[in-house]
């Protein structure tokens, strides 16, 4: 069911969406359909000719590639709040089956930390910048769109790395994050130029092992005497230094 459209007529309408159909049998045929005109409402007059139906897509019996997603690097460590473009997460993606062109990720912070306080977020391959979400939502989600999609040969891995200012929160709060559903990731392939079937089953929990556990420490405030030297002062003065 799609609310609120605003459509200037004429025009053509894609629908374009993330489907699972790995549980489905080769030859099986999905296609969209609206069954009558009942089923639009709208301001404007709904003519046609009933049932409408989108082209039929057929399930292919060929093997697919597929994307696996683990964690990467250490499994805990702390960051300090008010630092600027810290690494809080750590990722690898592998294609199998054919070349992979990574267009989309989106990960949920599920740790204690208040999410607005991770701002200039950065999605880095190396020292490649590949996106980057200014703010955070109270929601937690984090979504990167790359400029351009990131290539990953067949056979062959990338390890992504997520970096951050923290401009708050309190000591002992954490930072964990995670891909929350398959659909979270968008691989395209190379080779049949459809979307790839990605495994997270290793990152998408804060269960031990998957998402990184980063901690938040304070800064050390140090206090040292400048003056001035130990001398008198007059009385009833003004503006003095002590």
């Amino acid at each position: 069911t799609f609310i609120n459209l605003d459509i200037q007529a004429p025009t053509t309408i894609d629908i374009v969406g993330d489907l699972d159909v790995s549980n489905d049998d080769a030859g099986n045929v999905h296609y969209f359909s609206i069954e009558s005109a009942s089923d639009v409402t709208s301001n404007a007059t709904i003519g046609g000719s009933f049932p409408i139906s989108g082209n039929a897509m057929a399930i292919s019996g060929t093997t697919a590639g597929t994307l696996t997603v683990v964690d990467s690097g250490s499994t805990s460590y702390n960051v300090t709040i008010g630092e600027k473009e810290v690494e809080i997460s750590q990722f690898k993606v592998s294609a199998a089956t054919e070349g992979a062109d990574i267009y989309r990720i989106r990960l949920y912070n599920g740790g204690t930390i208040n999410s607005t306080k991770l701002q200039n977020v950065k999605l880095k391959v190396s020292d490649e910048t590949l996106a980057t979400v200014d703010t955070v939502g109270t929601d937690g989600y984090i979504t990167f769109v790359l400029d351009s999609p990131y290539y990953i040969k067949k056979g062959s891995n990338a390890i992504f790395r997520v970096y951050a200012d923290i401009a708050g929160g309190k000591p002992a709060e954490t930072i964990e994050l995670y891909i929350e559903l398959e659909t979270d990731i968008k691989g395209i392939g190379r080779t049949y130029g459809f979307g790839m079937d990605p495994t997270i089953t290793g990152f998408d929990s804060t269960d031990s092992g998957e998402a990184i556990d980063v901690t938040l420490q304070g800064g050390d405030l140090t206090l040292v005497k400048v003056g001035p030297n130990a001398g008198n002062i007059g009385r009833e003065i003004d503006d003095t230094v002590f």
